[in-house]
């Protein structure tokens, strides 16, 4: 079933885009990004270094935005990994419909107190696309699940770099 197929049997249509629209969109959202990030650097501290900030090279954010997009497609890979192992859904969405969904779910969970907020963003997402909530919901489960196993062992692969005392 295609996207178009499974938004009709739900009583939806895809939205007509305009490409000058998204490209208005995406320099609004730049805009605004980058004047609430100025304004929180701002109001943070009265130490808050400038210079050490324009200092940074623009090899080093070139490589910090590459690092992050390899994060999220691994993420997102992942998880569109767990989607088509444990769901009989007739079609799964595409890496690039993963990969927003990604972004939207840690997007949403820099604005909201709690991880929770991201990973409800993320379940009714795919339960849009068409795959069913407990499925769409059991997927960001065990993602998570995979999420803390990494994180103990990249943990316990640095403990012994970290402390003498430990080993």
């Amino acid at each position: 079933m295609t996207r178009a197929a499974t938004l009709s049997a739900l009583g939806m249509t895809a939205r007509t885009r305009w490409p000058s629209a998204d490209i208005a969109m995406v320099a609004a959202r730049v805009a605004l990004s980058g004047t609430l990030l100025a304004a929180a650097m701002w109001l943070s501290s009265d130490e808050f270094a400038w210079r050490d900030l324009a200092a940074i090279g623009p090899g080093s954010i070139a490589t910090c935005l590459l690092l992050s997009g390899v994060i999220v497609f691994t993420l997102a890979w992942r998880w569109r990994y767990i989607v088509a192992t444990t769901t009989e859904a007739p079609t799964v969405p595409s890496m690039a419909d993963f990969s927003a969904f990604t972004w939207v779910g840690l997007a949403v969970n820099q604005l909201v107190p709690s991880v929770v907020g991201g990973d409800a963003v993320r379940i009714t997402l795919l339960a849009r696309w068409g795959i069913p909530a407990s499925a769409a919901a059991g997927s960001v489960i065990v993602d998570r699940f995979y999420g803390v196993l990494g994180l103990l062992v990249v943990c316990l692969a640095a403990a012994p770099m970290l402390s003498t005392v430990l080993f």
